[in-house]
């Protein structure tokens, strides 16, 4: 985000206004307004606007851990994009076929709670995580009123089987 501050203290958000590069795009690049890292290293990051110029020093370190995977983050998307959690689904007041999640994941640790520590060791399976209800039933391995919601080699199917592979932690 990039403000401006003017004479008469008015402030004002330029962030689309201004113009942003990096002095060696070999450590990072952009990903929209976001900066990226690309590899270990230091650069700049110069932002300039009204023939103004701030530079900033960036450094990128353990670019090649990957990031750990997130309920929040990685797996609410997934139960958006199959609809697990719409309103004629899970995400209805009562919920469907005795599973409740929240209307389209406004409440994730509500979901998180009700996915992993209701009915325990019935909807996901840490030991064997493509075994686990959630991913047979979006399969279609094992009966489900909501039908195929991913295939085996879906970028969700991946996202859920991870998570859970990780620990199906928060």
């Amino acid at each position: 985000m990039v403000q401006a501050s003017y004479a008469d203290g008015i402030t004002r958000d330029v962030t689309y206004e201004a113009r942003a590069r990096l002095a060696d795009p070999r450590f990072a690049d952009f990903d929209g307004t976001a900066v990226r890292p690309r590899t270990n290293g230091q650069t700049k990051l110069l932002v300039s606007f009204a023939g103004q110029t701030l530079v900033i020093p960036v450094t990128v370190s353990n670019s090649s851990l990957p990031s750990a995977i997130s309920f929040k983050l990685d797996v609410m998307p997934v139960f958006m994009k199959a609809g697990c959690n719409s309103g004629t689904c899970h995400g209805s007041s009562r919920g469907k076929d005795g599973f409740r999640l929240s209307l389209f994941g406004f409440d994730p640790e509500g979901d998180y709670h009700r996915l992993t520590r209701e009915q325990i060791g019935r909807r996901i399976n840490l030991a064997l995580p493509e075994e686990s209800l959630i991913v047979q039933k979006g399969l279609g391995a094992v009966q489900h009123t909501g039908g195929v919601r991913f295939s085996t080699n879906s970028g969700l199917c991946q996202t859920l089987i991870a998570w859970l592979a990780a620990g199906g932690d928060q």
